[in-house]
């Protein structure tokens, strides 16, 4: 199980990914908010 600190790394390091996505125009009709509860329920769904 990793730790908080480990885990507020990945989320700073995604909302990093997808800031550049978003600022580059790479990331074209993309819901932030919306990849990010995917995300969550992911990392749920794996650690059960």
């Amino acid at each position: 199980m990793p730790t908080t600190s480990e885990l507020e790394n990945d989320i700073t390091a995604l909302k990093n990914a997808i800031d550049e996505g978003i600022n580059n125009g790479i990331a074209m009709e993309f819901d932030p908010q919306q990849h990010l509860q995917s995300l969550k329920f992911l990392r749920i769904f794996v650690s059960l």
